[in-house]
């Protein structure tokens, strides 16, 4: 139970629970802002960066381990793959960021947004949201005025606020994570147990501004996944989900997406940290490890759709409801349509697309 906290953002819940040491954020942030980097071109960054200096000495030490420190690639914030020649003929491993190590950069102040890994995910899912179907032998859509922008920046959002609801759990249980291993198993664990009524897996949280930050992180999670629910519904393309002002393009237009992306948006920690390797023959699979079971039931959910304030219960307007079908709307789906399928949804659970096998097309 938290009783009280400072400024809540994502850079101090990611210092919280990862506690990396100020030599290590130098590494770790020049890797997040400018990609996959070799140790002279971290130690050029590194060497004056004030509290965060590293020798190139230091660097290796912090990067490879040692009986003293911890090593970073050991504890899986980076991966070391093909050797790279330098002019001089000697072979420099290349270090790449990992998923963890992506969650870790944070404390050093980096948006996400800022992050490369994270960039280049989201850019590869948005081109693929672009491309026409018909090229795998599907008719070609017409006439349907769909806002693939729109559909992206949902995506988008939901990725965010599932990063947020990681860190908010953690961070609200007292998880520390800095020397944690197996990490892919255990994030898929994590997300796999992920969903829109994850607030009800939340302790008691008493510090008001930590429990309002927990409240817009639930809520963006809890809308972001309702509209992929809805989206999922509409292309299913099995009888038992026909609606009444059902629209055929509609249908074939997020038929289509989900074909594109599915497995990208609910895979994404293990696809984001592969996606850097695609054309590469090392499998930099993690062993798996025994996972903590961290999924309970409290006895005091937190309402997202209610706010405190000073003892006095208010409705948070607009409600999830109206939020999620705004939302629907913004992207070009007919309100009535939005809305039909919606009520159909809104109390029925969702982990995921059942249409995910459609990605082996």
């Amino acid at each position: 139970m938290i009783k009280s906290a400072h400024k809540i953002t994502p850079e101090t819940l990611s210092e919280k629970i990862f506690q990396l040491p100020e030599e290590y954020k130098g590494i770790i942030n020049h890797i997040a802002k400018n990609g996959p980097s070799i140790s002279n071109k971290i130690t050029e960054k590194t060497e004056n960066l004030g509290k965060w200096k590293c020798s190139r000495k230091a660097a290796k030490i912090r990067i490879n381990g040692s009986s003293q420190k911890f090593g970073m690639i050991d504890c899986e914030y980076l991966i070391s793959k093909d050797p790279k020649s330098s002019r001089h003929g000697n072979a420099k491993d290349v270090y790449f960021l990992t998923t963890k190590g992506m969650l870790a950069a944070l404390s050093t102040g980096l948006d996400i947004d800022e992050i490369y890994l994270y960039r280049r995910y989201v850019d590869w899912i948005y081109k693929r949201l672009k491309m026409k179907i018909e090229k795998f032998g599907l008719p070609q859509i017409k006439d349907v005025k769909l806002n693939d922008s729109k559909l992206f920046d949902i995506i988008d959002g939901f990725i965010k606020s599932r990063i947020n609801v990681f860190l908010v759990w953690h961070y609200v249980n007292g998880i520390q994570l800095q020397r944690q291993i197996g990490t892919q198993a255990y994030f898929m664990d994590f997300f796999s147990n992920t969903n829109e009524y994850f607030h009800n897996k939340l302790p008691k949280i008493l510090d008001e501004d930590l429990a309002r930050f927990s409240r817009d992180v639930l809520r963006n999670n809890f809308s972001y996944s309702k509209i992929l629910h809805v989206i999922d519904a509409i292309a299913d393309p099995s009888p038992a989900f026909g609606f009444p002002n059902e629209n055929n393009s509609v249908k074939q237009y997020m038929f289509e997406k989900i074909t594109m992306i599915s497995k990208y948006v609910w895979h994404w920690p293990f696809h984001m940290e592969k996606m850097q390797l695609i054309g590469d023959n090392i499998d930099n699979d993690y062993s798996v490890n025994p996972i903590p079971d961290f999924t309970y039931m409290p006895n005091d959910r937190m309402d997202i759709d209610i706010e405190i304030v000073k003892t006095v219960r208010k409705s948070i307007q607009p409600s999830l409801f109206l939020q999620v079908k705004s939302n629907l709307t913004e992207i070009g789906i007919d309100e009535k349509y939005a809305e039909e399928v919606l009520k159909y949804v809104w109390d029925k659970p969702h982990d995921s697309f059942r249409l995910m096998e459609m990605n082996r097309i």
